[in-house]
């Protein structure tokens, strides 16, 4: 049993070489440069909270919140990510963009969304997917959102309109 192991063993590191080998010379005929001791950057940390005192909405519509991401990377790398929410965990890929991070570091990024006319009552959570160069995602953070709304036509049942 236990030579088998050692075989075993043996012949993945044997696949492992053999892919550095092909992938390294095949990255370097495209200018890539290729070094084994750099390491890889990647997304070490996403929160998300309330910015600038996003609070329950009240009053007359639009009524507004924001929500700030605070991205934290290991070193130099470019983040792809979405603000995905209960009604849309898993947002298409056109709604990823990107963040540039040209050393480690955090960098916030920011989300606004409101209660209007036609939806004076929202609710849900908001957080953050990523996926490159890492996947990830954020903590949850629950929001409800509720206006009156305005410039609306009130019917008034004591008209009557004659032909």
């Amino acid at each position: 049993m236990k030579k088998q192991l050692s075989n075993l063993i043996k012949i993945a590191a044997i696949a492992i070489a053999m892919v550095a080998a092909t992938a390294i010379p095949a990255l370097a005929q495209r200018g890539v440069a290729v070094n084994p001791n750099i390491q890889i950057a990647k997304v070490t940390e996403v929160q998300v909270a309330p910015y600038l005192g996003s609070g329950n909405g009240g009053g007359n519509c639009p009524q507004g919140a924001s929500y700030s991401a605070m991205i934290t990377v290991d070193g130099p790398c470019t983040v792809k990510f979405a603000w995905i929410t209960d009604k849309n965990p898993n947002p298409p890929a056109s709604s990823y963009t990107s963040i540039k991070f040209d050393k480690a570091g955090s960098k916030p990024y920011y989300y606004y969304f409101s209660a209007t006319n036609d939806h004076p009552t929202v609710s849900g959570w908001v957080g953050v997917k990523i996926t490159a160069p890492n996947q990830m995602e954020s903590n949850h953070v629950n929001y409800s959102l509720s206006c009156t709304p305005t410039n609306t036509v009130q019917v008034n049942p004591n008209i009557k309109i004659k032909p």
